[in-house]
């Protein structure tokens, strides 16, 4: 699959899991059983706010919001998404450093480009039933899709120099219009189908810009 699928499927499938584990703890702690939900509250108290809000509001039966509530918390946690930005990126680079050693190696590895979307469907489910938006829209917002503009030169640079080594037809470009975020997380760029964002995120990506003008 490819680069963009790499880096944001993975993010889908751990906020995922954590969002099923977090509220699984909840349900526990309705039930009597407290010690893992405060743990998960120690641990992650931005995950564990969202699902307390959603219980207020929707109601603590209510599963599927609750999971909505834990999957979308997940990309408000900044180590996160650094965290998996980076595994992905390293796995990436290892999987095509060694063409040349790998009988049957595919040249066109990473050029196959799985929709977000299908990922989402398949796996952000709760009794066969999404609990997320399926629409192209949802996961087309910045805080899903933004990726480091250090990971996407690392990536370019890497594929460019294997691409040229190996007589590779083809270099994965699927992450080249992703929107980025500079080593503090703020939004430098946007992509072209990323919704208008708030003001602030506005100006940070204007002042950007302006910086790499005076350059």
């Amino acid at each position: 699959s490819s680069v963009k699928t790499q880096l944001i499927g993975t993010r889908i499938l751990e906020a995922d899991a954590v969002a099923k584990e977090a509220v699984t703890c909840f349900q526990l702690n309705e039930k009597g059983d407290s010690k893992p939900w405060e743990l998960f509250k120690e641990e992650l108290p931005e995950v564990v706010n969202k699902i307390e809000e959603a219980s207020n509001k929707y109601g603590k039966d209510n599963t599927k919001m609750l999971l909505n509530a834990g999957f979308k918390a997940w990309f408000d946690v900044d180590f996160f998404i650094k965290a998996y930005e980076e595994a992905t990126t390293d796995f990436i680079c290892r999987q095509t450093s060694n063409y040349e050693e790998r009988e049957g190696c595919n040249p066109q590895f990473f050029t196959k480009d799985i929709s977000i979307e299908e990922i989402a469907a398949k796996c952000c489910t709760y009794k066969g039933e999404p609990y997320i938006s399926p629409k192209k829209e949802f996961f087309e917002k910045a805080n899903f899709t933004k990726v480091s503009s250090k990971t996407v030169e690392r990536i370019e640079n890497y594929l460019g120099e294997r691409s040229k080594k190996y007589h590779l037809i083809g270099k994965d470009n699927s992450c080249k219009n992703l929107p980025l975020y500079d080593i503090n997380g703020k939004l430098i760029k946007l992509s072209p189908a990323t919704p208008q964002l708030d003001t602030a995120a506005r100006k940070n990506i204007a002042l950007a810009k302006n910086a790499k003008a005076s350059r």
